[in-house]
């Protein structure tokens, strides 16, 4: 996904209205473990109180995700 779907210019639309943080689970192990990824790519998706509202767990072409980011928006509000 990072090579297919993050540079495009529909993703980047979408991505302003999140902040990203990418977890390496090779070395963040602990933050990896606290939000129970047990596969990659997970995007866990937070309201703004840190609460979980979305996960989008797979590798998924760029309309899946942007359906996806599309809908933890409406879940966020």
């Amino acid at each position: 996904m990072a090579r297919e779907v993050f540079p495009t210019t529909e993703f980047k639309e979408q991505a302003k209205y999140f902040v990203f943080v990418h977890l390496d689970g090779d070395h963040q192990k602990d933050q990896v473990s606290q939000f129970g990824v047990s596969g990659y790519p997970t995007m866990v998706i937070l309201n703004k109180d840190g609460k979980e509202i979305h996960r989008i767990v797979g590798y998924r072409p760029l309309g899946d995700i942007l359906n996806e980011m599309n809908k933890a928006r409406s879940m966020g509000d």
